[in-house]
């Protein structure tokens, strides 16, 4: 059968990585390079005109773009039939946002991404290596779908690897038991932690008690800002 939602992710693919192509005056050798997210003329030249950090990151976000795309072609190509072949395409898709979205929050270090029974993190072995970060399978439907990628903790923004909804006895917030990265004295550190998330707002803590406290302060800080009109 054939899949129009991925025919539409392709057209709307297409038409985003040409207005970027073309925002940033990049020619085809230039596209070629930056789909294999290497280090080519076109990220140098970006580096003189715009800096070497945006330039980095329109190379990342071009070729997580390209990424998707070819994804969206081959389900054009071979629709899923199967239940296999649909549970593969989750996994592949979550993969690719999440390589896309953990190496965007820690710009200062290089993330491959590969699907783990349980979540884990290698820190790289050379200069030239990536860090390796695990996610469960379920990892698009259980933590991107759920809004819970990026959670700001009381010290920076931690990158969520899985989670798991627990009940709680207050109605209007929902807890997460998370397996989260964050920065720990400028080191990247995997660490078990908590997800507090109450209209809309969300803190993570590695301890229930502190997460539910920073979820707290943020909610009243929110309504003061609406109370005072900022």
């Amino acid at each position: 059968m054939y899949d129009i939602g991925a025919y539409r992710k392709s057209v709307r693919l297409k038409e985003n990585i040409r207005l970027l192509g073309e925002m940033y005056h990049l020619k085809a050798e230039d596209k070629i390079s930056m789909s294999r997210n290497s280090y080519g003329p076109a990220v140098a030249r970006l580096g003189k005109e715009i800096g070497n950090y945006p330039a980095s990151r329109v190379r990342d976000l071009f070729n997580a773009m390209c990424a998707e795309l070819r994804d969206a072609r081959n389900l054009l190509r071979n629709p899923p039939d199967q239940r296999a072949s649909l549970l593969q395409d989750i996994i592949d898709r979550g993969l690719t946002r999440a390589r896309t979205s953990v190496n965007m929050m820690f710009p200062k270090h290089n993330f491959a991404v590969v699907s783990s029974a349980n979540p884990s993190f290698e820190p790289k072995r050379s200069y030239y290596g990536d860090n390796v970060v695990g996610v469960p399978k379920s990892w698009l439907r259980s933590v991107h779908e759920e809004n819970l990628t990026q959670v700001a903790g009381s010290d920076g923004n931690c990158f969520i690897l899985s989670a798991r909804p627990r009940k709680s006895i207050m109605l209007e917030t929902e807890y997460f038991s998370v397996f989260a990265l964050r920065t720990k004295r400028k080191e990247i550190i995997l660490e078990e932690g908590w997800v507090a998330r109450a209209n809309g707002i969300s803190a993570y803590s590695d301890e229930l008690k502190k997460a539910q406290s920073l979820l707290n302060r943020r909610v009243r800080a929110k309504i003061m800002r609406e109370f005072l009109g900022d």
